[in-house]
């Protein structure tokens, strides 16, 4: 009888134990995402988390990029294109993007600001 309650309390220990390190793996993980979000760029040193988080919550949506580049001269919208997918393969969150006659201002592939016309108008 003293071995099946001591079997008993070793398993309900055991299962406890897993519940710990489950809640500090995924409050580690919680960190991890919130320090993601609230850096700049991937110099702040969280390139690996960014790169697990879902690419719709950090990179430019292809309805965006169109919305950048309607209207630009050809070579206006090939340089918002080439510096949005340098920006992308380098994971940064938080970029400029520089083209004749203005800029943009981009955060987490979201337009934020920017200053003159790509159209060259």
């Amino acid at each position: 009888m003293i071995a099946e309650v001591d079997l008993s309390n070793l398993i309900s220990a055991i299962i406890a134990l897993i519940g710990v390190i489950i809640a500090i793996l995924k409050n580690r993980e919680k960190n991890m995402v919130t320090a993601a979000f609230t850096s700049g760029t991937i110099e702040s040193g969280t390139p690996s988390v960014i790169a697990t988080l879902p690419v719709r919550s950090w990179q430019m949506s292809e309805s965006t990029l169109r919305w950048l580049t309607f209207d630009a001269t050809p070579e206006n919208k090939e340089m918002i294109i080439e510096q949005v997918k340098d920006a992308e393969m380098n994971h940064e969150t938080h970029y400029q993007i520089h083209f004749k006659g203005g800029y943009y201002i981009i955060d987490y592939g979201l337009l934020m600001g920017g200053a003159g016309n790509p159209s060259g108008k």
